[in-house]
């Protein structure tokens, strides 16, 4: 996936294929979902709703990330970006928190 194809992903696909890459992890290394969830110290249910939608707490993704050996290679790749434009970003964030535009003839109000 390039940088461009990402921005074009809303946040809940975005989560949903982070927890698609970790159902891939750990597939690959050979642990069922009930044994991960206890070794990283979720319920079995909430591993299950990770791996569907991605949506779990931080700290909880962090210790996923560590447990499929992800969290170093995710760390060394943030302390490697010096700006945000590297990560591909700077142009979503210009959208995100822009202000809307307003139809021609419409008049502001005092504070806008």
């Amino acid at each position: 996936m390039t940088k461009s194809e990402l921005l074009m992903y809303s946040d809940a696909e975005i989560a949903a294929e982070i927890g698609r890459y970790a159902k891939e992890k750990r597939l690959f290394l050979n642990v069922s979902q009930k044994d991960f969830a206890k070794e990283v110290g979720m319920s079995h249910i909430s591993y299950v709703e990770f791996e569907n939608t991605g949506k779990t707490s931080t700290l909880k993704l962090i210790k996923i990330l560590r447990r499929l050996n992800l969290l170093g290679d995710m760390m060394m790749g943030m302390a490697n970006q010096n700006s945000i434009e590297n990560l591909g970003l700077e142009e979503y964030y210009k959208r995100s928190t822009a202000k809307p535009r307003l139809r021609a003839g419409v008049k502001r109000q005092k504070g806008s």
